[in-house]
């Protein structure tokens, strides 16, 4: 297992880690206002955030999701805005988010197939927009009920455009078509394993697993993309422990890389050797 992080300057606080096709991992430090840029090897390169003029200052950055092409899309709650960087770490433009013609602050942002984003907000909501800042479709409302949320945090965009969506106090994973249409929820309140207590990151591995973290029960718990609990990640046959696990990445290499917010580090193990 490698480790990324932290560094001598204090607390960072990550929140969620991205990994681009050519290996690079991005990690948000929003106790930093930044994302820290690591190279396949894993030595620390550089930052975004800082240092680049008033427009590309973050402000309490959340999520970060990365397009097909190496674009970054940052969650940059503070300044309710979607900060877009180019694959080379420059900053390009900004997207206002606003719900119902309000402004609101983004929690995380996912890119489907298509470049649309799908963006989950402190409103309790999920909304989509195209590249150009357009929106597209937005659906939620704070609630238990089927297609509501309590405190939506990752999102997580599947190969055949289904939207799952980290539902944190209710518990629970709920999955949506790309137009937001409500087709399954998965996850009930507990400490059992298929239970969650605390779900905030979620990743998809081109093989079909879910991965799920808990920040409560430091766990990472898998399930298929129908729903079906499948098994918690351990090692040799005991259940793996995380400290405040949250945001989730699988990279092109088959590792899981979990952002674990205390410590301030991420954890990046090969799939294979987590049964």
């Amino acid at each position: 297992m490698a480790t990324l992080g932290p560094d001598q300057d204090g607390p960072s606080l990550p929140t969620d880690v991205v990994v681009t096709a050519d290996g690079r991992v991005f990690v948000v430090e929003g106790a930093k206002q930044r994302v820290v840029v690591y190279d396949a090897a894993g030595r620390r390169t550089g930052q975004l955030g800082t240092g680049d003029g008033e427009a590309a200052a973050l402000k309490d950055p959340v999520g970060i999701g990365a397009g097909p092409d190496g674009t970054l899309y940052i969650a940059d709650r503070g300044n309710q805005r979607i900060a877009i960087f180019s694959d080379n770490g420059r900053f390009k433009t900004a997207l206002a988010v606003h719900v119902d013609g309000q402004p609101t602050s983004p929690v995380d942002v996912a890119v489907g197939r298509d470049g649309r984003l799908y963006i989950t907000c402190s409103n309790h909501r999920v909304m989509v927009m195209d590249p150009s800042g357009g929106v597209r479709a937005s659906w939620g409302g704070r609630g238990t009920g089927d297609g509501e949320f309590q405190y939506p945090a990752t999102v997580a965009i599947d190969q055949d455009g289904s939207v799952f969506v980290v539902d944190v106090i209710n518990a629970r994973i709920q999955k949506f078509d790309s137009e937001g249409r409500f087709l399954l929820a998965f996850g009930k309140l507990g400490a059992t394993p298929g239970s969650l207590y605390r779900p905030k990151g979620i990743a998809l591995a081109a093989d079909g697993r879910l991965f799920v973290s808990d920040s409560y029960l430091g766990v990472v718990q898998v399930f298929d993309r129908s729903g079906r609990f499948l098994r918690v990640l351990g090692d040799a046959g005991k259940v793996r422990r995380w400290n405040t696990p949250v945001g989730l990445a699988v990279d092109g290499r088959g590792r899981l890389l979990v952002t674990e917010m205390l410590p301030g580090t991420v954890s990046i193990t090969e799939l294979e050797a987590l049964q």
